[in-house]
């Protein structure tokens, strides 16, 4: 039985025969996001340590995405500060439990620090934003548009303490996990990660147990139903309940964190395209508010639910992408699977990806402002791509033939009115999109908004009613 008190996370975690694991194990850390320099965009996230952590026993290492486990370094430290740019130095406490006490707790570490150690991780300096870069690039003044951009990132992305909170009970959830799965790997994706994600956001989760590919429609559901059932026991979690779908879920609610979690089995592509979506929301200050505005902009008008036939938000993700490598005057991104095909490379093992890729500093030509890029954006779309010729491939940065990338998946009619390839698997993610009604009606919404928008640069004349 598990138990949540105050805050924390008492785990009694069972073996998969329903007796107790024989070590029980208190893991207690402390994070510090990475230094940064003025203004006005917040960093992404604080970091998880930097090398690659194998699960109890082997199995998938967990890297950038999984918790912290038990095999790390003989200090106890997992973690570095490296140059310039500091990742979080992580402490591990492990306390042999009292007999009888067979829980796993986890909560965050309030040790002090002493002097010196907080002036090397930089921990006393005030969380100011990301550099923007040269002068021009701060003149939002008299840009309405742009500035409404930027405050609604600055209230809306996802906040230190959110992520923290998301960190904390993914946790958690290795714990009882490991009770059933010992050699499991749990690897935390999706927006939470990317720097894509608001306070808002769910908590995406994959469960790796093999490098092998699984039947995701027989096997992964019947994994989700053994988690289903695990997971009942604790009395944090809340609603849940095994969705079948193409790649099945259980959607659940964690009553601590008021924060709605997704958890799927061996979906190994949602990890490679969390470290590439990172990856780019790094290049740039200007495309993680891009993305949030967007995002936001989508759901006012109800084409953000692949669920409702519309546009996903990893595929509006990789559309606002594709118009920054293709799409601009001049490319605001580069075309990272060009340039670094052997980082971001299908062969590599997940185990060996990092969300802080120390790539070579990219210096874009283009000077648009927030505001003139979400107009480009929009026109680009509503006027110059052409949907039923041309695919959206980030992969390759540029549009590809619609029937060239039907040759390269087994299901040629999933490309019908939306095509955007998938940059790892190839398959379309805008597959959703298959209703012509539906696909029209988003149509009308970006031309609707593009026209208006170029007129006045309002915000609320966009966001005023429903097109």
């Amino acid at each position: 039985m598990s138990n949540s008190i105050n805050g924390s996370y008492w785990l009694n975690v069972q073996s998969p025969r329903g007796s107790p694991l024989p070590t029980s194990q208190m893991v207690s850390y402390t994070a510090y996001p990475r230094q940064h320099i003025p203004n006005h965009i917040p960093p992404a996230m604080p970091w998880q340590g930097t090398s690659p952590l194998m699960p109890y026993g082997g199995g998938h290492a967990t890297g950038m995405y999984g918790m912290p486990s038990s095999i790390g370094r003989r200090d106890g430290s997992i973690g570095r500060s490296t140059g310039g740019n500091m990742v979080p130095y992580m402490k591990r406490n492990l306390n042999t439990p009292s007999p009888g006490n067979k829980s796993i707790k986890r909560q965050l570490d309030d040790e002090k620090l002493s002097d010196q150690k907080r002036q090397r991780l930089g921990v006393d300096n005030e969380l100011k934003g990301v550099y923007f870069g040269s002068p021009h690039q701060m003149e939002i003044n008299g840009d309405k548009l742009s500035s409404a951009m930027i405050s609604y990132f600055n209230k809306h992305h996802q906040a230190d303490d959110i992520y923290q909170k998301k960190m904390k009970l993914r946790d958690a959830l290795y714990g009882i996990l490991q009770g059933v799965f010992p050699y499991c790997g749990l690897y935390a994706v999706g927006s939470s990660m990317s720097g894509f994600g608001t306070n808002k956001s769910d908590m995406d989760l994959c469960l790796m147990l093999t490098r092998e590919q699984i039947d995701q429609k027989c096997e992964a559901t019947e994994i989700l139903k053994l988690v289903h059932k695990s997971f009942r026991k604790c009395s944090f979690i809340t609603s849940s309940q095994v969705i079948k779908a193409k790649v099945p879920i259980l959607k659940f609610w964690d009553d601590i964190s008021n924060v709605e979690c997704d958890l799927n089995i061996n979906n190994s592509v949602g990890i490679r395209n969390t470290h590439l979506l990172k990856a780019y929301a790094s290049v740039d200050w200007r495309v993680r508010p891009l993305v949030l505005f967007i995002k936001y902009w989508s759901r006012f008008h109800d084409i953000n639910d692949a669920r409702k036939q519309t546009i996903s938000s990893y595929s509006l993700g990789l559309m606002v992408i594709h118009y920054l490598q293709y799409g601009c005057s001049q490319p605001v991104l580069p075309v990272l699977q060009k340039l670094y095909p052997d980082v971001f490379s299908i062969k590599n093992d997940i185990s060996s990806l990092r969300l802080d890729e120390d790539l070579p500093l990219y210096e874009s030509q283009n000077t648009d402002s927030l505001g003139d890029l979400y107009i480009g954006f929009l026109k680009y779309y509503a006027l110059d791509f052409d949907f039923k010729s041309s695919a959206i491939s980030v992969r390759t940065g540029t549009k590809l033939p619609v029937e060239e990338v039907k040759l390269k998946v087994d299901t040629p009619q999933q490309w019908k009115y939306l095509s955007i390839e998938e940059p790892f698997d190839l398959s379309n993610t805008a597959r959703a999109v298959f209703d012509a009604d539906t696909f029209t009606r988003i149509r009308r919404v970006f031309l609707t908004s593009y026209r208006r928008l170029s007129k006045k640069r309002e915000v609320n004349d966009i966001l005023c009613r429903q097109f």
